[in-house]
This record gives structure tokens, C-alpha cells and sequence, in this order.
């Protein structure tokens, strides 16, 4: 087994993984708690993806991932911002995920990073994988500050009750979510990719005030668009987004709850944005 003797500068954890080691091509994790199930290194369904990257259990409490880059929190707080067509492989990997039937539900900036060219996809274990000829029970891994109440009523009901973390969904309701689970998806990677391709000073003026995920859970939080900061949103949509989907995506970002309800045979994030001479705002 290689291992990275290197240890990060400053403690990186998240909630169930720590970086205990690290270098420039890998980053060594321990698991908090519990072991690793047996299914953790089964990563069919990121074939021919390069900007996802997989940490591989190497015993039981282990992982070994390739190094990635900067994290993206980190590297936006030397940088104002990125230029938005390094996330343009990372949204088409992305799609690609999606037409297997896999989510990953947890994309928001500290689960990203940076290499110079490539914004890539960390922590990416829990991901939600709907296999028929596998199936298995499954606990979407979310962030409720990345999505909207309502996505977290349909898709984790636990958050709202006193059963907290023991919500499973079957594959049966899994497969049926799929809507729910796409765009759940593509609204946390359009909030990071806004984030980070906006001057801090604008973005901060558009969404002060604003609660993106649950804070009350007794407050209905649609999207992180509404009528007060809607000119800055729809200025970023018409530099970023293809004319013929700026419906779309200002329908993701209002409300993605309701655009996964009512929007039938909705197309993929990567056929709505715009890379081709794309610019910061």
C-alpha cells in the first residue's frame, strides 16, 4: 500500500473521513467510527469520468484517494474566482453519472477541488447508485445548507422528525426519486460553480440575507433566486447559460423542487450551460 507520510498543515475533516496524510498525487483518510461496507470499492459506475475521484478502502478503516488539487474553499480565499470553463468537464462527468443512474447529493464546494484545469468531485463514497440488478437500501448523503426544505422533505423526511439518520430508502422509492435526485444535483453545482466564478463583492450583495438550506425547519426555503436578487442570477444566467435554457436554470435555482415536478423529460446540466467564451461577472 502507498501511503503519503506527509501530514496536512492544518487539521481536514469532514464528518465521517479525516486526512491523516498527503502529497502531490495522494491523500490518505481515516473513517470516524464504523467500518467501511464491503460495496466501497466498487466503482463501475464511475468509469470513463475524470474529474470524479474515488478514495479506495485499503482496510478497514482506510482510504487512499489520487490528490485532486486544492480544495476549492481553500483556493477561492487566495483567488477572487475561476474561470467557469474549468467546471465544464466536471458537469459533463457529471451527466454521465446521472444517465447510470447515480447521484452523488452531496456536491458543494468543500466536496470539490482543483488542479489548475479541472474542478473535480471529492467524497464521493456515499453516493446514491440505483442498480436494479443490485439493489441495495440506501441513505442519500446530504448537506441541508446545499438544497432547498423541500428536496430534503422528499428525499431525507428524517431531518424533520426524531427517526434522525435511520431514513433508508428502498430501491424501489430510490428509482422513484430520480427526478428529486437529479436535480438536487445539478442546483448544489450550480450554487458552487456560481460561487465560485463570481467577484465575492457581487455575490455577496445578491444572496445577503438569503437561507439557502434549512435553518427553521418549520420555514418552507425554496432557492437561492427570488425577487429581490433576481438581476444578479439572471445576468449570470445570460452569460453562462445557453439562450434556449435560461428557463431552465433560473427554474433550478427558484425552486428545484418544483422544477423536478413538473418538468418532464428535463435536459442535462451540461447541454444548458455555456463554456465557449464564457466570463467571470
Amino acid at each position: 500500500m502507498y501511503s503519503p507520510t506527509k501530514k496536512p498543515e492544518s487539521p481536514i475533516a469532514g464528518t465521517s473521513k479525516e486526512v491523516t496524510g498527503m502529497d502531490e498525487n495522494f491523500v490518505e483518510l481515516e473513517l470516524k467510527g464504523n467500518s467501511f461496507g464491503r460495496e466501497i470499492n466498487n466503482n463501475d459506475d464511475l468509469e470513463d469520468t475524470f474529474t470524479v475521484i474515488p478514495s479506495i478502502a485499503v482496510d478497514s478503516d482506510t482510504m487512499i484517494a489520487r490528490f485532486g488539487g486544492d480544495n476549492l474553499v481553500d483556493y477561492l480565499q487566495k483567488k477572487k474566482f475561476i474561470n467557469p470553463a474549468h467546471f465544464e468537464n466536471a458537469v459533463k462527468d457529471l451527466d454521465t453519472l446521472h444517465k447510470r443512474s447515480t447521484y452523488l447529493t452531496d456536491i458543494k464546494v468543500q466536496n470539490l477541488t482543483y488542479d489548475g484545469k479541472n474542478v473535480n468531485f471529492i467524497d464521493v463514497d456515499n453516493r446514491v447508485k440505483i442498480d436494479p440488478a443490485k439493489p441495495k437500501i440506501i441513505q442519500p448523503d446530504m448537506t441541508p445548507f446545499c438544497t432547498t426544505t423541500k428536496l430534503l422533505r422528499v428525499l431525507r423526511p428524517d431531518v424533520f422528525d426524531d427517526t434522525f439518520y435511520s431514513f433508508f430508502l428502498t430501491p424501489e422509492a430510490a428509482a422513484a426519486k430520480k427526478p428529486y435526485l437529479k436535480v438536487c444535483d445539478e442546483y448544489a453545482f450550480l450554487l458552487a460553480m456560481i460561487k465560485a466564478t463570481s467577484k465575492k463583492n457581487h455575490l455577496k450583495k445578491a444572496v445577503y440575507g438569503v437561507h439557502v438550506g434549512v435553518v427553521d425547519i418549520n420555514r418552507e426555503f425554496h432557492g437561492v433566486m427570488n425577487d429581490k436578487n433576481k438581476s444578479y442570477f439572471r445576468k449570470w444566467i445570460q452569460k453562462h447559460v445557453k439562450p434556449e435554457f435560461h428557463s431552465n436554470v433560473e427554474s433550478i435555482l427558484r425552486d428545484p423542487h418544483e422544477y423536478a415536478e413538473k418538468t418532464s423529460n428535463p435536459p442535462y446540466l451540461s447541454d444548458m450551460l455555456l463554456f465557449k467564451g464564457s466570463y467571470n461577472v
